[in-house]
């Protein structure tokens, strides 16, 4: 009908066991990245998005030859 998706927010769960779940979605031309963590397990995944970030933006440097993008909005 017209609408535009802006962003995908992924959510997965946490199972016995299971101290960490990343779950990638992409559309277009971007990745959207959910990140589940076990507290006792994942001190900050905030700092693992960082990272996570870091290489991707290396790697597109690396394989397309591409500068820096403008960042996308943080999510949820």
């Amino acid at each position: 009908a017209g609408a535009q998706l802006e962003a995908l927010y992924p959510v997965s769960a946490i199972l016995d066991g299971v101290g960490l779940n990343m779950t990638v979605m992409s559309y277009r031309d971007h990745m959207d990245f959910g990140i589940i963590a076990d507290r006792d397990q994942v001190d900050d995944t905030w700092v693992l998005l960082e990272r996570t970030r870091e290489a991707l933006d290396e790697l597109e440097q690396v394989y397309v030859g591409r500068t820096k993008r403008p960042r996308a909005r943080a999510g949820a």
